[in-house]
């Protein structure tokens, strides 16, 4: 086995090559501080994540290190997703294939309500935005997603933040054109039918009224749905 310090993304080349990324067009899903949300998102409206590849599938969850001499292997361990980790390698490796895989139309969603919505030392921000590729990538629809508190929206950065600017600054540059949105529809009714409470549910409803709300039942319904067997896998798996 390498020592944890001598495993780069390039120690998997030959595992992605094998274990290859399949992503239908306009389908891809980039995510960046929104992972439970992005994941259901994905569920409901036919977007695919890394997470959701076969090599993804393989990987979520797991931590692993590489062999050490001195056997402190537990040490090595404690900050595994670190860049030249094994197990930061690998998705640092598998983001940049995600991302030249991906075609078409592409999303990302981002969060608004932790300050800079485009984290540039992210894994989006340093990898996967870099990897692009504007051969087969035409628009990024960026989508910035808030969180509901319970009683109010957090809102840090709009579509207009500074940081946003900069990541369609790094798109332009790539002859990707973009679009950003806030809290789209679908995203309010996942954040707001986590609320079991009902009055709840409507001020969180309530609190985005200036947003085009119109929504049908059975796709509310199926959104509900969707969460409810997220959460009994969570639990089963747990």
């Amino acid at each position: 086995m390498k020592n944890q310090s001598d495993i780069s993304p390039e120690s998997y080349k030959y595992f992605v090559q094998n274990a290859a990324i399949t992503i239908p067009k306009n389908k891809a899903l980039f995510w960046s501080r929104t992972k439970e949300d992005a994941f259901q998102f994905a569920n409901v409206a036919g977007y695919v994540t890394l997470e959701k590849t076969l090599i993804g599938l393989l990987g979520d969850g797991l931590v692993w290190c590489g062999e050490n001499d001195n056997s402190e292997l537990a040490e090595e361990c404690l900050d595994p997703f670190t860049n030249g980790t094994a197990t930061g390698s690998f998705w640092n490796k598998m983001s940049e294939t995600f991302a030249r895989t991906a075609s078409g139309e592409v999303q990302v969603l981002l969060n608004g309500s932790t300050g800079l919505a485009f984290n540039s030392s992210s894994t989006f921000g340093s990898v996967e935005v870099y990897s692009l590729d504007p051969n087969k990538v035409s628009t990024m629809n960026i989508w910035i997603l808030y969180y509901f508190n319970g009683s109010d929206w957090v809102i840090k950065e709009s579509c207009k933040g500074h940081s946003i600017e900069k990541l369609k600054d790094i798109l332009t540059a790539k002859n990707i054109t973009s679009s950003c949105t806030e809290n789209n529809r679908k995203l309010i009714h996942i954040q707001c039918a986590r609320f079991s409470n009902e009055s709840i549910y409507e001020l969180c409803l309530s609190g985005v009224s200036n947003i085009d709300m119109t929504f049908s039942t059975t796709t509310l319904l199926a959104i509900i749905i969707a969460i409810h067997k997220w959460f009994e896998e969570l639990v089963l798996h747990s």
